[in-house]
């Protein structure tokens, strides 16, 4: 996989949103056939007193 720096810039952003986040999970889904979709998770981060999986699409769609 390749990633831009841009994309690794918005990873890096998207972890920041959330305190303890240290590990990210990508994946990479080119199923659509126009293009790859990248989206970041994060796993096991509390939010209301809960854990939970939050995932953002990285993904910059205006140059397909």
């Amino acid at each position: 996989m390749y990633l831009h720096k841009e994309d690794l810039e918005d990873i890096l952003a998207f972890m920041a949103k959330f305190e303890g986040a240290e590990i990210v999970e990508v994946e990479a889904d080119s199923s659509s056939g126009i293009g790859t979709t990248i989206t970041a998770k994060l796993h096991h981060i509390e939010v209301n007193g809960e854990k939970v999986t939050v995932s953002r699409v990285i993904t910059d769609f205006e140059n397909w």
